[in-house]
């Protein structure tokens, strides 16, 4: 489906089944039932003008991984650059109390 408003939204979303992932669609459990495993598709975009005057959109994948929404007014997730250093498991692990340091500790007097 396709439509625009009076107000310039524009909305399209289209839809398709995808065989899952095995052998074949359908599988067989125990007792002889079969389990459909086709995974249902949506993609689609939506287009709006904001209060500010900027067009925003947004372009989308609905599938067996979930809502997957792509915008350029949506928040990026940082990314290390490489003079950073990646913090490994062994220096998290340092701000930790171990179980050791923990029982050596008294409860304080109230």
């Amino acid at each position: 489906f396709s439509y625009e408003t009076a107000n310039g939204i524009k909305v399209q979303e289209s839809g398709y089944v995808k065989e899952g992932s095995g052998a074949s669609a359908r599988q067989a459990d125990a007792e002889g039932n079969t389990e459909d495993n086709s995974i249902l598709v949506a993609v689609g975009s939506y287009s709006y003008t904001a209060p500010d005057g900027s067009v925003i959109s947004l372009s989308y994948t609905a599938d067996e991984n979930g809502f997957q929404p792509v915008g350029d007014h949506l928040p990026k997730a940082p990314t290390a650059s490489p003079d950073q250093g990646a913090t490994t498991g062994a220096d998290a692990n340092e701000a930790v109390p171990q179980e050791s340091d923990l029982s050596q500790q008294t409860p304080s007097d109230a």
